[in-house]
C-alpha cells in the first residue's frame, strides 16, 4: 500500500505534477492523466510519460497499477458509439456510459 500511495503523491508532487495530472474540464481540477481520453498524438506522448514515470518509480514491480480501472472507463467512455449499436447484448450499459463524466 506504501507504493502504491507514493504513486499518487506522484501526482501532487511540483517537480511531477504537470506530467502526471491533466485539467478537468469539467471540474478546472488536477485529475490522473490515466483519466483523459486521448485524441491527439501529443495525448498518447504524455500518457506515456505518465505510465513511464509510475513504472520507473516501483521499478515495473508492481502487478497493477492503481489507475488501472480509470483507463479501462476511459476506453469504455470512448467506444460509447459502439456500445449503444450493442443494445441487445449491453444496451443497459450503454446507458451506464452516458451518465459518467464526459459522457
Amino acid at each position: 500500500m506504501t507504493t502504491q500511495a507514493e504513486l499518487y503523491d506522484l501526482q501532487h508532487h511540483p517537480d511531477y505534477r504537470e506530467r502526471m495530472t491533466y485539467c478537468s474540464p469539467s471540474t478546472g481540477d488536477a485529475v490522473g492523466l490515466s483519466f483523459k481520453q486521448p485524441v491527439t498524438k501529443d495525448d498518447l506522448a504524455k500518457r506515456r510519460e505518465m505510465m513511464t514515470l509510475w513504472g520507473e518509480r516501483h521499478h515495473g514491480l508492481l502487478g497493477r497499477s492503481p489507475d488501472y480501472m480509470n483507463t479501462g472507463l476511459m476506453i469504455l467512455c470512448g467506444r460509447r458509439t459502439a456500445w449503444r449499436k450493442e443494445t441487445r447484448i449491453c444496451g443497459s450499459y450503454a446507458g451506464i456510459l452516458r451518465l459518467l463524466p464526459g459522457a
